[in-house]
C-alpha cells in the first residue's frame, strides 16, 4: 500500500541529512564505531510513529485500487486537519507536573467561572483581550502558583472561586477609577470587559497576587 507523512516531514528530512553527513564522515574512517555512533544509529532505525490505515471498497480489482487511493487520500486529509487544529499541552496537564487534587480544583474553579461569565471566555487558545481561554486560564493559575502560595487559605474550588472574583472585582475597580488605565487599552476592549463585569483578561498582575 502506499505510505504518506502526515507531519514532521522536515525532521524526516533533517534525520536524512544527518545520517547521510554521518555516513560521509565514516567511509573517511576505518575505526570501529564506538558506543556513542552505535547508539545514534539505532536512534535512526527506530523510529516512534503513529499509524493510520484505511481499508478499501469496491467489487473488483481496479475499483479497489481506486477507491483504495481516494480513501487513502481522505483520511490523510482527515488526519493532516485533525493534527493542526490541535492545541500544544500545558503545563498542568502534563503527567507528573501538577497533582490531580490541584488539577481538580483549577479546572472545577475555572468552570464555574466560565459559566458566570460565559460572554468572555473563548475556545481559542490565540483569544484577544480582554477574552480568556478555559485552558490557558487553568495553566496560568497553576503555573503563577497561586494554589502553593495561598497554601491553606484554598482547600476547594469554591474557595479558590471565590478569590478570582475578589481579584476580578479589585480589577475593575482599578480601571473604573483610573482613567489612564482606560485609555491603555482600546474602548471596544474597555466596553466589552465593564459591559460582562469580567476584568481578568486585561491584565495579569493579579495571578501573583
Amino acid at each position: 500500500g502506499r505510505l504518506s507523512i502526515l507531519d514532521g516531514q522536515h525532521r524526516v528530512g533533517m534525520m536524512q541529512v544527518l545520517r547521510e553527513n554521518r555516513n560521509k564522515q565514516r567511509q573517511k574512517s576505518e575505526d570501529l564505531l564506538s558506543p556513542k555512533e552505535k547508539e545514534e544509529e539505532e536512534f535512526f532505525q527506530n523510529i516512534l510513529v503513529e499509524v493510520y490505515t484505511s481499508k478499501p471498497t469496491g467489487d473488483n480489482n481496479n475499483s479497489v485500487k481506486l477507491n483504495a487511493t481516494k480513501s487513502d487520500d481522505k483520511i490523510a486529509e482527515q488526519v493532516f486537519l485533525e493534527i493542526n487544529k490541535a492545541e500544544p499541552l500545558k503545563l498542568i496537564d502534563m503527567p507528573g507536573v501538577s497533582t490531580a487534587a490541584d488539577r481538580k480544583f483549577i479546572t472545577e474553579a475555572v468552570t464555574a467561572l466560565q459559566s458566570q461569565f460565559p460572554e468572555m471566555f473563548s475556545p481559542s487558545q490565540r483569544c484577544r483581550t480582554p477574552n480568556v481561554n478555559v485552558d490557558n486560564l487553568r495553566n496560568s493559575i497553576f503555573g503563577a502558583g497561586i494554589l502553593k502560595r495561598h497554601k491553606g487559605e484554598m482547600t476547594s474550588s469554591k474557595e479558590l472561586l471565590n478569590w478570582l472574583l475578589v481579584q476580578n472585582a479589585a480589577i475593575g475597580q482599578k480601571y473604573e477609577n483610573n482613567q489612564k488605565l482606560q485609555k491603555s487599552i482600546s474602548p471596544k476592549t474597555w466596553k466589552k470587559a465593564s459591559k460582562y463585569g469580567f476584568y481578568l483578561g486585561l491584565e495579569s498582575s493579579w495571578l501573583f497576587l
